[in-house]
């Protein structure tokens, strides 16, 4: 008797059909606000899921306009949760992974670990597949025989390409923006303790500079000076496995962020490339503004700086449309309709 009262009680299971998020009368509900258990429901049952228990293909922009939140909205929800070891993400690879979800969602038969084929290979190969594959493996090969069979007929062997390992890390929110550049410093030294992957790109001392000169050109700060730590800054930018072109981008993103060019509480710019290049998260966020920028800060005036660099991309778009979609930087970089931003070889 008392053997049976200390027995676990079942977990109870209720089953969601992913086209909820898609039915008119769904949608017509008022919306989840951003927050971290919002998100969390989105994660385990939003359209992005697949059949494989926990594992999808999906960035953070596209998750983030499905919910119709604010791209800093959504990273603030999504570090919540990484805190609390609910989810893990490789941004670069858009990998999303939930640890926990195969132990809830368990096979029902070897034939459908089988059906898992398919998908898995549409993963991108990154270190964060990697671990989801070891992950699978032991709580698949942990049901029989036969289910460890299916495991190897569908998954077969790690392929030990790893692309960028996943940060971890989550685009940080304004506030963490602010810090004094000794912060910033620290951080960096942090990151390389952690051994990140190195790009396949070998910068040289030109590709550098171009960089830096696109920064000039983009933030208007022509006196600026290419230092020792702007050129460190830089190059982390190489190491963490982003090509020219991933950096310019990221430099753009920041020129059209609102807070980052002088509109928020304290009139202060925070637009130097070693808050840009500050960690993978902060370059795929600035990445992403590029092609969707953040609307303005509410209340936040707009500096003059920010306004003349208002007036210079409605110039330069009207320039480039004059032009075939074309226009060229002094430095080398060309510039497709005001978005893509390429190195020239």
């Amino acid at each position: 008797m008392r053997e049976e009262q200390n027995k676990p009680a079942r977990n109870r299971f209720r089953k969601i059909e992913v086209r909820m998020w898609g039915d008119e009368k769904f949608r017509r509900l008022s919306p989840l606000p951003a927050c971290g258990q919002g998100l969390w429901v989105f994660l385990l049952t939003g359209p992005h899921t697949g059949p494989i228990p926990g594992v999808f293909r999906s960035g953070r922009a596209a998750m983030a306009e499905e919910l119709d939140w604010e791209i800093e909205a959504f990273d603030k929800a999504f570090g919540e949760a990484f805190r609390e070891g609910l989810v893990k993400a490789d941004w670069k690879a858009k990998v999303v992974w939930i640890p926990n979800a195969i132990k809830c969602n368990r096979p029902e038969s070897p034939n459908v670990v089988r059906s898992w084929g398919g998908e898995w290979d549409l993963i991108p190969e990154c270190a964060l597949k990697s671990e989801v594959y070891e992950s699978l493996k032991a709580n698949i090969c942990g049901l029989g025989e036969a289910f460890e069979r299916a495991f190897f007929e569908a998954f077969g062997k790690p392929s030990g390409k790893a692309s960028v390992k996943p940060s971890g890390k989550t685009c940080p929110n304004q506030e963490q923006e602010q810090e004094q550049e000794q912060e910033q410093e620290q951080e960096q030294e942090q990151e390389q303790e952690h051994g990140k992957t190195p790009s396949t790109y070998r910068p040289t001392a030109e590709d550098i500079r171009k960089i830096f000169a696109y920064w000039q050109d983009r933030m208007k700060s022509p006196r600026s000076k290419l230092d020792d730590k702007r050129k460190a800054s830089i190059r982390k930018g190489f190491d963490l496995g982003f090509e020219p072109r991933d950096l310019c981008l990221a430099i753009k993103g920041c020129s059209l962020t609102p807070h980052n060019m002088g509109q928020n509480d304290r009139h202060t710019k925070f637009n130097d490339v070693s808050l840009i290049f500050r960690d993978a998260a902060h370059i795929e966020r600035f990445m992403a503004a590029a092609t969707d920028p953040p609307p303005p800060t509410a209340g936040a005036p707009m500096s003059k700086q920010a306004q003349i660099l208002a007036e210079s991309e409605a110039n330069l778009a009207a320039f480039t449309a004059m032009v075939n979609g074309h226009a060229t930087t002094a430095d080398g970089f060309v510039i497709d309709d005001g978005l893509t931003v390429e190195m020239e070889s």
